[in-house]
Parts: C-alpha cells; sequence; structure tokens
C-alpha cells in the first residue's frame, strides 16, 4: 500500500484521521496505524474507499502499486 499516496489524497479531499473515521467506521487508532504502514484488512480498504470516494484508478495505484493490470 503506498500510504504517502493515500494522505495525499485524504489531504486533498479535506479529510483528517477524525473525519475518516466517523465516515469510515475504522477507528482513529486503526488509521494511524494503517498510514504508519500496520497492514490493512480488505473489508478495511472497502471502507476507505467508500469513504474517500476513490476513482478506480486511484485505487490499484495506492492499495495495489505493484500489480500489474
Amino acid at each position: 500500500m503506498d500510504t504517502n499516496k493515500l494522505a495525499g489524497y485524504m489531504r486533498e479531499k479535506g479529510f483528517t484521521y477524525d473525519t475518516l473515521a466517523e465516515k469510515s467506521g475504522i477507528s482513529r487508532s486503526t488509521i494511524a496505524r494503517i498510514l504508519n504502514g500496520d497492514n490493512a484488512t480488505i473489508g478495511q480498504i472497502y471502507k476507505l474507499i467508500d469513504a474517500l470516494e476513490m476513482p478506480k484508478d486511484l485505487i490499484l495505484s495506492i492499495f495495489f502499486p505493484n500489480t500489474i493490470c
């Protein structure tokens, strides 16, 4: 996962850890751990994608950066 891109997109959309936690249903501490490099579950990834309303190309580049499509 490209956490720098994820954090950048959060800033672009005006999200803080707290607002993302509220909108995604993921705890603030879990979001902080994910952005610090911990692995996210597929369920957490879906919640982040939904909360941030991410376009498909960005989803691939953030969550699956080493995948060839």
